[in-house]
């Protein structure tokens, strides 16, 4: 019937995009893989690519259906590419994650293209069927609710349609599935807050990992937002397929809704590689998610727990709340170094459809709309009981804090873990945090009187370097 294009927008400096192709080994988001799988049994033949210059050189030369995908920190660029490229009006739809919050105004202003609003599983006949037509532009959502308990009969199943075979996932050693979408907590910083849980079967999970062909250095990435939006039974059966399969694999969740139950404890350490927990904020009491209430208020024994059965746990936690002030930075030190953690450090980004961003709107607090500003290095709105300055320097020295005790961490680690899950730890503390401390570092070297403010308080505080 004809070819489709996908352009996947992810906004990174050179270096990000780096890092970004070098710890996901290249893979595209799993939702293109859904769609291609479904252009392929309408008749299309897909092409993928990420945004660059080769890939927009690309897009200007095809003449078929156009497929955009922007995550929330893409939405300028997918528009910039939407406003450059005016002859797309007819065959291009685009959608994601940083589309969906946005998507009627955007079918507003962009009356020519289609928008589509929500995950598009199971609809794109509809797209095509629309292109074919001549009539492919507005709004578009999915009718249904997302099911992923009819995902027995997605064309990603089929051997014959499947994205699994597509050299852009095939050749990678990160090889992504999901089990489940939404969340059972409900973060206000969180755009999927409280977001309804579907989930798959488990025979259609080990059918899809059983058509990745798995070799020994492949590791399965689950990009569920919370693993253990499985209850214990379902988890309990996850586990121990992948423990007799001896399958490397990663993940994330709010691990406190399972820390009671050493038993599953256990098999989750068998041979997880990688785990990304939600800490976030050690002042919070979360109204929306008591799981990490509990965590914070009993994070000692936890650890313990975690620990015995060497679970690698880098620990997500944010930093610009509107409850922080300086001490907060110097606490969250003291917190890391004291239980010699692997942290992802996140400056808090007001994403697009979540109830922080609308706080922040309402408030008259945001300082900065443009999309490519949501990342690791920039702050877009105002503190509320410390300067902008001050907090950009406070993030930036624990950055900087946490890069210079990375041996510490990956010793103690390897004496618990092995090499390999240390090893691992450490690789992913790089990426996240310290080469983005010295990009802050690049951006706001005049910050530098602060940031030496933060590390004398430090040192005074804790002896270190004295």
């Amino acid at each position: 019937m004809g070819n489709a294009y996908f352009e996947q927008i992810n906004p990174f400096d050179t270096v990000q995009r780096a890092l970004r192709d070098g710890s996901f080994h290249g893979v595209p988001h799993l939702g293109i893989g859904i769609l291609y799988s479904e252009l392929v049994q309408e008749g299309y033949k897909p092409s993928i690519a990420a945004l660059s210059k080769k890939g927009t050189e690309a897009l200007e030369r095809h003449r078929g259906l156009v497929l955009i995908s922007a995550i929330d920190r893409g939405v300028d660029d997918a528009l910039e590419i939407i406003r450059a490229n005016p002859d797309l009006g007819g065959r291009v739809v685009i959608g994601g994650q940083g589309i969906t919050p946005i998507a009627n105004r955007l079918a507003g202003e962009y009356p020519n293209i289609a928008v589509y609003s929500g995950r598009a599983d199971f609809d794109v006949q509809r797209l095509t069927t629309d292109y074919d037509n001549g009539t492919l532009a507005g709004l578009y959502c999915n009718q249904n609710k997302v099911n992923l308990g009819g995902y027995c009969a997605h064309p990603s199943l089929d051997e014959q349609a499947t994205y699994r075979v597509h050299p852009i996932f095939n050749r990678s050693l990160i090889k992504p599935i999901e089990m489940t979408s939404g969340c059972s907590q409900n973060c206000e910083f969180c755009p999927i807050a409280g977001e309804r849980i579907s989930k798959k079967d488990m025979a259609t999970v080990i059918k899809e990992i059983e058509m990745m062909k798995l070799r020994p250095s492949d590791i399965l990435l689950f990009v569920d937002h919370n693993l253990f939006n499985l209850n214990k039974r379902e988890l309990n059966n996850l586990f121990d397929y992948l423990n007799s399969r001896k399958i490397k694999w990663a993940g994330e969740g709010t691990i406190a809704q399972i820390a009671d139950d050493e038993q599953l404890l256990e098999k989750m350490g068998k041979h997880c590689v990688s785990f990304l927990a939600g800490l976030e904020d050690l002042d919070a009491n979360y109204a929306g998610s008591p799981a990490k209430t509990r965590l914070v208020d009993n994070f000692d024994k936890i650890l313990q727990q975690i620990r015995r059965y060497k679970i690698p746990i880098s620990w997500s936690m944010v930093m610009g709340l509107d409850t922080h002030d300086e001490e907060t930075f110097l606490r969250m030190a003291e917190f890391i170094d004291e239980h010699k953690l692997n942290v992802n450090l996140h400056i808090i980004q007001p994403r697009s459809g979540s109830k922080f961003q609308q706080q922040l709107i309402e408030e008259g607090r945001m300082t900065e709309t443009d999309s490519r500003a949501r990342d690791r290095c920039h702050l877009v709105y105002k503190p509320t009981l410390m300067s902008r300055e001050k907090a950009l320097a406070g993030c930036m020295w624990l950055k900087q804090h946490v890069g210079l005790t990375a041996v510490e961490r990956w010793v103690a680690n390897a004496a618990n873990m092995g090499i390999l899950k240390s090893s691992t730890l450490a690789g992913i503390e790089l990426l996240a945090d310290g080469l983005s401390g010295m990009r802050m570092a690049k951006l706001y070297s005049e910050l530098a009187k602060e940031v030496t403010w933060f590390e004398q308080k430090y040192r005074s505080r804790t002896g270190v370097g004295a």
